[in-house]
């Protein structure tokens, strides 16, 4: 019952404007072992003091199919440096910092406006899914992490009218903007940002309560007294 109650509660979150849009992906923090991948140095760094943030990704065109195996440029990919490995973005996510370590599952969000048609996508790696990019062999891998790797594509779904219009279809994929949010999930559903929100109800139930009895109490004793009125007329 309180799940189902916390779940209508993160979706009323998730609500709060009509004129953004969504893409959610939850995973859970299992360990992994560690690999040395110095490039990711220059990657955003999602953690507990900076785990959102605003970014530009120009979107594949219409139909594109975004192949789905890892870039074999990514050691060269950098977030000035996106032509390496065009239509995505590559974060961190450094689930072994502070708060975060006690938590198993996690979310991760991108919202975006409504005015940008654009499908995206976000798959998380684990650091030996990209051991191909490491100068280590993994006899030298010793240590477990939970930090994992997150990558974005986007593809333009507005169809233009005329249909053929190079210029303007360039125009309006050049760098569409996006926030992303990595949040932590309490029993394993509950985004952190939810949590005030559930708070805010359940004040307003336990001081309700009281008020509607004295409401109903009230609202009875005038339905009474009509009653009473009809009976001696």
């Amino acid at each position: 019952m309180f799940k189902h109650f916390c779940l209508g509660a993160t979706l009323l979150l998730l609500l709060d404007s009509s004129f953004a849009n969504t893409e959610i992906v939850n995973f859970s923090a299992a360990e992994d072992y560690s690999v040395d991948l110095p490039f990711t140095q220059t990657w955003p760094i999602f953690h507990p003091e900076s785990s959102s943030t605003r970014l530009n990704v120009t979107s594949a065109k219409l139909g594109t199919v975004i192949p789905q195996e890892i870039c074999p440029d990514l050691d060269k990919w950098r977030p000035e440096r996106q032509h390496w490995c065009p239509h995505e973005h590559w974060v961190v996510l450094d689930l072994d910092q502070g708060q975060w370590r006690h938590f198993d599952r996690f979310t991760l969000r991108i919202s975006w406006a409504a005015f940008n048609p654009t499908d995206f996508s976000i798959k998380v790696y684990n650091p030996t899914a990209l051991d191909a990019f490491s100068d280590r062999t993994h006899s030298a891998i010793s240590s477990k992490t939970r930090r994992k790797y997150a990558r974005i594509q986007l593809v333009h779904t507005g169809v233009l009218t005329p249909p053929v219009n190079d210029t303007l279809d360039a125009i309006l994929r050049h760098e569409v903007p996006f926030i992303l949010t990595l949040e932590p999930l309490h029993l394993g559903i509950i985004p952190s940002s939810v949590i005030p929100v559930i708070g805010a109800i359940l004040v307003a139930i336990v001081l309700g309560l009281p008020l509607s009895g004295r409401i109903n109490s009230y609202l009875h004793s005038i339905v009474e007294q009509v009653n009473t009125k009809k009976k001696k007329s």
